[in-house]
């Protein structure tokens, strides 16, 4: 009975809104989900905003009336806008934004299931270039930095594309005659690279996990929210959510799934694209793929280490690492180990990498070793990828 409770549907629940409320006095903080679009943060945004201490909106922010700044919602290109670099450069613009207007916006808009809600939550795909424009114009800013396999990414894009579209998939000679894959893995790259530098700028003020750890731990990626949020105490990313206005859906990795959609040519597109930047593949955890490879063994592992209780302050751990890396502190000459505090963001890439069934190497995360506690178990599944 406990099993079926917690995957049931969020209860309904009478709303109370911003436009009768002072949501500038009521706000304590603001919570933005920052991950590319096709990867997941439509059912994490709806889960939030289940909890009790959330104010959310609608649908996304880009979407509310009153929104000021350039969207991704029109238009043939309206799920691939990070392939261009006109684009990057048009969303990352804050003179093309007016986020106090835009604040005013969406708080007549939000909506809680308690008056006494004080977490804002809000999320738009290109939100990804926007981090230090929400940082600076957003009292006590938090971000949920969360990424997706590029592949699965890009074949939602495309299989979405042709169904909207239809089959005309290739840029005209003039725009550089790039197929519909390649921008897609474009897209899906620069979306990476981007969120790289979010993490390394932000992650202080973050936490960061990827699709498939939320699958796969979602007690855990709950509980590394909280860390950062620990007002929505009864976050639970298990319940079936809405998920784009049409049928609830319970969280399930549909990474295998996707990929298998994939044919050899797409493959084989994507590979080249991706394999550009393997620099960037490898921080994630994941890796360049081939056409004969077996690809559909995604191992899970059977116990990931608990993150820390809030607040989350990992204890000092002793590494033996003789390498200045991610901030680290380096105490004494190149013979003694160094003293590091892993931060929230970095421990959640380990965390992260494990649960890909990645090896976490010692210069990914900066350390050696953490704490028996937090060290993310590291096995191989031994697949063909």
């Amino acid at each position: 009975m406990a099993s079926a409770a917690a995957n049931s549907a969020a209860p309904a629940a009478e709303f109370v809104y911003g436009a009768n409320r002072d949501l500038a006095s009521n706000i304590d903080s603001h919570l933005f989900v920052i991950a590319p679009n096709n990867s997941g943060s439509t059912f994490l945004s709806n889960a939030l905003a289940t909890c009790l201490a959330a104010w959310s909106l609608p649908e996304e922010g880009q979407k509310i009336p009153g929104y000021v700044g350039p969207v991704t919602t029109r238009g043939p290109d309206l799920a691939i806008w990070a392939a261009e670099r006109r684009s990057l450069r048009l969303f990352a613009d804050p003179q093309r934004h007016d986020w106090p207007r835009t604040r005013k916006a969406w708080y007549f808009h939000a909506r809680a299931r308690s008056p006494e809600a004080s977490v804002f939550v809000a999320k738009s795909s290109q939100q990804v270039l926007q981090v230090g424009q929400l940082a600076k114009h957003f009292h006590n800013a938090k971000f949920l930095f969360m990424v997706r396999d590029p592949y699965a990414v890009c074949e939602g894009i495309c299989r979405n594309h042709r169904r909207r579209f239809g089959r005309q998939t290739q840029q005209p000679a003039e725009a550089g005659g790039r197929s519909l894959e390649e921008r897609a893995a474009a897209h899906a790259l620069n979306c990476l690279i981007q969120q790289r530098c979010n993490i390394k700028a932000y992650g202080d003020r973050g936490f960061f996990f990827t699709y498939e750890t939320m699958c796969a731990a979602p007690e855990q990626v709950a509980q590394g929210i909280q860390s950062l949020a620990p007002e929505l105490a009864d976050l639970n990313l298990r319940r079936r959510q809405p998920v784009k206005g049409r049928y609830f859906e319970t969280l399930t990795d549909m990474n295998a799934r996707q990929v298998a959609r994939l044919t050899a040519e797409q493959l084989s597109i994507l590979s080249r694209a991706l394999q550009k930047r393997r620099d960037v593949l490898d921080y994630f955890g994941y890796q360049v793929r081939s056409a004969g490879a077996q690809l559909r063994c995604h191992w899970r592992p059977e116990e990931l280490p608990p993150l820390p209780p809030p607040p989350f302050e990992p204890p000092l751990a002793s590494c033996g690492c003789a390498r200045l890396q991610l901030g680290h502190p380096l105490q004494g000459g190149a013979d003694k180990p160094c003293v590091a505090r892993p931060s929230r963001a970095i421990l959640g890439l380990a965390i992260a990498k494990a649960a890909n069934g990645r090896a976490v190497h010692t210069g990914d995360i900066g350390c050696p070793l953490l704490l028996p506690s937090q060290r993310p178990f590291a096995r191989s599944c031994g697949c063909a990828a």
